[in-house]
């Protein structure tokens, strides 16, 4: 799994982003609208690779809430990464977390590619569930951590909680710590 990209925007083609990495690989990037705004300079994506049989997509967010709000997405059934790619992009985290709290199944269904029933399912499913993205900060190693971890696909939840108990040390004394905790469920 790719969790993050930094590179240089190189150029965009409509929703593809091409980051040229300092490793010499340019990453073609299914990237939202705000990216293009970068062209030209670093950045650093938050990104997630959809395997189909005929192709493999990176998705990447300028924002964790982006990025978190994407995942939420796909866990919900009958929406695919490009739906929900389409979602996070066109309208905005706020405006998502905000819809669903309303349960305002006409505000998705206004988006192309996204039906009532689905719309319905997203609004049922994830109702209650985005309230816990509250924004925390975090020193640099310990956000490199969380991202180390979530990157391995575990439960942010899980890992903020196992965070508060790691002993101090380097970041990845602290990986090797939390994946002892979170492996053994304690």
């Amino acid at each position: 799994m790719i969790g993050k990209i930094t590179g240089q925007i190189t150029e965009i083609r409509h929703d593809i982003a091409y980051v040229s990495t300092v490793s010499g690989v340019t990453y073609l990037v299914s990237a939202s609208p705000e990216v293009a705004f970068h062209n030209g300079k670093e950045v650093t994506l938050y990104t997630h690779l959809a395997v189909r049989e005929d192709a493999l997509t990176l998705y990447g967010f300028l924002t964790w809430d982006q990025y978190w709000l994407f995942l939420k997405l796909l866990g919900v059934d009958g929406v695919g990464p490009k739906m929900a790619f389409t979602i996070v992009s066109s309208k905005g985290y706020d405006q998502v977390v905000d819809a669903i709290g309303k349960g305002d199944v006409s505000f998705f269904t206004q988006i192309k590619g996204v039906g009532k029933k689905t719309a319905q399912r997203m609004v049922l499913d994830l109702t209650g569930s985005l309230e816990k993205a509250v924004a925390t900060t975090y020193t640099p190693d310990e956000q490199l951590t969380l991202d180390a971890l979530l990157s391995l696909g575990f439960d942010k939840a899980k890992i903020i909680e196992v965070m508060g108990s790691l002993p101090m040390g380097s970041v990845e004394e602290r990986i090797t710590a939390a994946l002892q905790k979170l492996s053994s469920g304690s």
